[in-house]
């Protein structure tokens, strides 16, 4: 073994991913007989082939795999979902790819080499004394805050928005209608 791991600090999911022109990509399984593009010394080629996928596209990096797949090497391959979106974003391609659920959750872990016991231990001695407030506002700058302050909160800021013009035609209605009634007596 080459490197050795503190416990996980994070639990990303892996899922596959699709061009937006195949149907039918739900789980593992569904993804036999295409070639799918799988990053070097990942897990995910060993998750898919215990589903009985055996045909690989394997590439050096994530990076590289959605790359292929962006260029049309591969029309199916495996990745982190949060990495991938972003990889896929970047290269302005995020619409021409679906994702299934997820296929399986995986720890990040901090590894250093596994002779090195002094590093090891200064990362996990680190890592223990930054606080919970601390590590949030790491993970917000990192990871990024909500869009918007709920999962709704454009659709109700449009219906207030809906519903305040509805009440002032109703309100200018109901005047008129008052206004008429004055003017005919």
């Amino acid at each position: 073994q080459q490197f050795s791991f503190l416990p996980a600090y994070l639990t990303v999911d892996v899922a596959l991913f699709y061009n937006t022109e195949l149907v039918g990509i739900i789980h593992a399984a569904s993804a036999r007989g295409f070639l799918v593009g799988v990053a070097q010394r990942d897990a995910c080629a060993e998750r898919l082939e215990a589903a009985g996928v055996n045909v690989f596209r394997e590439f050096g990096t994530l990076e590289e795999t959605v790359r292929g797949a962006v260029t049309g090497e591969v029309l199916v391959f495996c990745g982190q979902t949060h990495q991938t979106a972003y990889l896929l974003a970047r290269a302005n391609a995020q619409q021409r790819f679906r994702r299934t659920a997820p296929i399986y959750s995986a720890g990040v872990h901090r590894a250093v080499r596994h002779d090195d016991m002094a590093t090891l231990a200064l990362v996990r001695d680190g890592m223990a004394r930054i606080s919970a407030g601390e590590r949030r506002a790491v993970e917000q700058r990192w990871l990024g805050a909500p869009v918007a302050a709920g999962p709704d909160s454009f659709l109700h800021t449009h219906d207030i928005f809906i519903v305040a013009v509805a009440a002032t035609a109703i309100l200018v209605l109901l005047l008129g209608w008052w206004v008429l009634g004055q003017v005919v007596k």
